[in-house]
């Protein structure tokens, strides 16, 4: 039996982002774990890649002329 994490399907690939501190803050204290005492692990990176797949979706929607009503 493999031990360990699933190797990942998509490689990741490391971002140097600049963001304004009061809404890094907001973030910090939104993902806050107390039994933790900080932030779980990879939580910043998974609520990252789901607002850039999101917003890279609803883009490509757009750009594509449709607003997703059937």
């Amino acid at each position: 039996m493999a031990r360990g994490r699933p190797p990942r399907t998509v490689p990741a690939v490391r971002w140097n982002v600049l963001i304004p501190k009061d809404l890094a803050e907001r973030i910090e204290e939104l993902l806050f774990d107390p039994l933790r005492r900080g932030t779980a692990y990879g939580a910043r990176s998974k609520l990252i890649t789901h607002l850039l797949r999101r917003w890279l979706s609803d883009y490509e929607r757009r750009k594509d002329g449709t607003n997703g009503n059937a």
